[in-house]
């Protein structure tokens, strides 16, 4: 990148080895304790180099930053997502039916900003009535995502679970965490 910018090889090759061997020094007399440049001496030579890679070319420096900002902030939000799950274990815990757990379940959807949800179990025996529960904020997207799943027990399956949200650039965080939370707690009470 240095010869594109019109230096000669010699002149790069001097460059190169005077940064080095500065580089060097610095990092030995920092070892030796002979050089007491505190935490803001480091900040400064981290951003004179930063600053000097940018000139020539080799570091992006906002794609960096937005890079950073987009990861905190996803990290951010799957602890959030977390948190409502471990509180929607929580709060259905004590419920002894599935008409005491649709508050908790509707909850957590709207947490998730799902428009709609619909839970459908299959009778346990036969003559025995089936269970469906939909709940929806408004009217489905055209182009919704859904999100499916088996509720399946220790040998069979005992129903389904249908989610939905209109597309947009929102992630499902924890999603293996959300399936896992719903379909416990439903066979916990389907079965009881």
């Amino acid at each position: 990148m240095l010869l594109e910018k019109g230096l000669s090889k010699k002149k790069v090759l001097f460059l190169l080895y005077f940064i080095t061997i500065n580089a060097v020094i610095v990092a030995l007399l920092m070892m030796r304790r002979q050089l007491n440049i505190g935490y803001v001496g480091l900040i400064v030579i981290v951003a004179l180099a930063v600053i000097g890679l940018r000139m020539f070319g080799y570091v992006e420096i906002l794609p960096s930053i937005k890079d950073m900002l987009r990861n905190h902030e996803l990290g951010r939000k799957r602890k959030y997502f977390a948190y409502v799950i471990k509180k929607f274990m929580r709060n259905a815990a004590p419920c002894g039916s599935l008409e005491e757990i649709k508050p908790h379940l509707t909850a957590l959807m709207w947490e998730y900003n799902f428009s709609c949800v619909k839970v459908y179990l299959y009778p346990l025996e036969i003559g025995t009535p089936s269970y469906t529960y939909t709940a929806a904020a408004g009217p489905e997207s055209e182009e919704p995502f859904i999100l499916s799943f088996p509720v399946i027990g220790s040998k069979s399956r005992l129903g389904n679970v249908r989610i939905s949200k209109g597309m947009g650039n929102d992630y499902i965080l924890c999603t293996s965490e959300l399936i896992t939370a719903i379909s416990e707690e439903l066979i916990r009470i389907w079965r009881s």
